[in-house]
């Protein structure tokens, strides 16, 4: 006959409760341990009793812990602890960084569009047609003018449309090529010095000559004027 595991339980019957008349004595944790003589007499030979371990009374529980059992769970916890530990930094270490590296990118592109009158959708847009509208003019070109001509008109264009955000991204790609080219960079500000001093002596040439032609002119006309009496100004 099968034994019932889902009846219903007495635990009187069951000895899980001693009687209500009955004496029950208590007994120390040690006495269901093996003394060495009675190891030695046949009762459990010392290699068993190493194995399994000491007997031991938690809460009224006969517990056996081998020593050898408590050392290596020990040993296993504290590795996978340390393993654990390292794990642990290295994830916030890189999550650390990419959320560093997340915020510097939105705080840098929040910098680059400062001014809000400059609307954002239709400047792309025009940005976007003047780019495809260069593709579109050197399709049949070298493949010089067709790498360069789109990024000029489109450069052209958001430097139209959007001017603020334009002079900022050009601020953050010049320090960009700054930590990256520091020698290039230096030469390409020496060049572009050159070229500005070389634009504002040519504008002034320009203003020095038309000044001078007309002094020349008016000193020309006044001179027609007296000598022949017709006004030519």
């Amino acid at each position: 006959m099968t034994k019932d595991f889902y009846r219903q339980l007495d635990p009187v019957e069951e000895r899980i409760v001693p009687p209500e008349n009955a004496i029950v004595v208590s007994s120390e944790a040690r006495e269901a341990n093996v003394n060495e003589k009675e190891a030695k007499q046949g009762v459990l030979s010392q290699r068993v009793m190493r194995f399994i371990g000491e007997n031991e009374l938690v809460d009224g529980i006969s517990v056996r812990d081998p020593d050898y059992l408590k050392r290596f769970f020990n040993e296993r916890r504290k590795q996978f602890s340390t393993k654990w530990d390292k794990v642990t930094r290295k994830v916030d270490n890189v999550v650390g960084r990419y959320y560093a590296r997340e915020q510097n990118f939105t705080s840098t592109i929040a910098s680059l569009h400062t001014d809000p009158n400059e609307r954002l959708i239709p400047g792309f847009s025009s940005i976007l047609v003047a780019f495809m509208t260069g593709s579109v003019l050197t399709r049949r070109k070298t493949w010089l003018l067709r790498a360069t001509m789109p990024i000029i008109l489109g450069s052209c264009c958001f430097a139209y449309a959007m001017p603020t955000t334009f002079r900022n991204t050009m601020y953050l790609i010049h320090d960009l090529e700054m930590n990256t080219f520091p020698r290039f960079v230096e030469r390409q500000d020496h060049v572009w010095k050159e070229i500005k001093r070389f634009s504002t002596a040519s504008v002034q040439c320009y203003y020095d000559a038309r000044k001078w032609l007309n002094k020349d002119v008016e000193k020309t006309g006044d001179s027609i004027k007296d000598w022949t009496g017709i006004n030519v100004k």
